[in-house]
């Protein structure tokens, strides 16, 4: 990366980086539960070179043009705000998953009721032979529904 830095300027081999990246993330949106390793293998290898395109001239490019004399508080910058990213990251991740996931499961119960005919006929359809061991091993009486 060192070469390249010395040929190119950093806004460009940031660019570059990001055009690499945005080309893995795009790769990924083909995945699916049938994905097979080497697709995701690819797609990390892609995604690894676009963040190393990426952070090297990041960093390069906040300390260019800084006095000597100022490095340390820019070191100090630099690093508070890649923790305070990877905070951020950490603790919205689960909010946000939590999030999405409550739309599909609330709409996927709503239409589980006694009184929903559909799921009524669905209880009473193909599985009447299991029903008397269902009533017998899995709920007291007074717990069914139907």
């Amino acid at each position: 990366m060192g070469f390249l830095l010395s040929r190119y300027s950093p806004r460009w081999l940031l660019l570059f980086g990001l055009v690499v990246l945005s080309l893995s993330l795009f790769h990924m949106t083909n995945f699916d539960l049938q994905v097979d390793f080497r697709t995701v293998a690819i797609a990390r290898v892609i995604q690894a070179v676009g963040m190393a395109f990426l952070f090297v001239p990041i960093n390069t490019a906040a300390y260019a043009f800084l006095p000597r004399e100022k490095n340390n508080a820019a070191s100090g910058l630099m690093t508070w705000h890649g923790i305070l990213a990877a905070v951020w990251a950490f603790l919205s991740s689960p909010t946000l998953l939590d999030r999405r996931t409550q739309g599909p499961h609330h709409d996927l119960v709503s239409h589980i009721s006694a009184s929903n005919p559909a799921f009524r006929s669905t209880l009473q359809g193909p599985h009447e032979p299991c029903r008397p061991m269902v009533r017998a091993r899995l709920m007291p009486p007074s717990r069914l529904m139907l």
